[in-house]
């Protein structure tokens, strides 16, 4: 998740509130797995293979149970997000109408759009190399000749 906060071509790829189907999960669950798991490199890092994959297989038994234990609490939370999402459909709506915006369609080429440009973005412009790489040479020659 770290990377997200430094490149913003990084971001409009791989944030998972831009892919389709993500829904509205943002993955800190799975960093938060991964954040617990790593606990068990300082266990595992001079065992053996058997006994690596033995704690890591014990580490995940006990994952799930507390898992399984939570969904409950997770799947009510999830429920009151989606009434309130529901419950705002109208209001959406109208000021999609009020800003011109006919289709939600629109939002996905604006993210494509986005996408284009950001890249063109990353390219230096052919003429601006040429003349960097004039000056770079002219001060060489320069401290050449002093």
């Amino acid at each position: 998740m770290h990377g997200y906060a430094h490149e913003r071509l990084f971001q409009l790829l791989f944030l998972m509130l831009y892919i389709v189907g993500c829904g509205l999960e943002d993955g800190e669950g799975d960093e938060r797995f991964f954040n617990v798991s790593n606990a068990l490199a300082s266990i595992t890092r001079h065992q053996s293979t058997f006994h690596r994959q033995q704690a890591t297989a014990e580490f995940l038994y006990y994952k799930d149970i507390e898992t399984y234990a939570n969904i409950s609490c997770f799947l009510y939370g999830n429920y009151k997000q989606k009434l309130g999402i529901t419950s705002t459909c109208d209001a959406l709506s109208t000021s999609m109408k009020n800003a011109g915006i006919t289709s939600p369609q629109v939002f996905y080429d604006w993210l494509v759009e986005e996408g284009k440009y950001l890249r063109n973005l990353c390219r230096t412009p052919p003429q601006e190399t040429v003349e960097m790489e004039y000056y770079l040479r002219l001060v060489a020659l320069e401290a050449c000749q002093s």
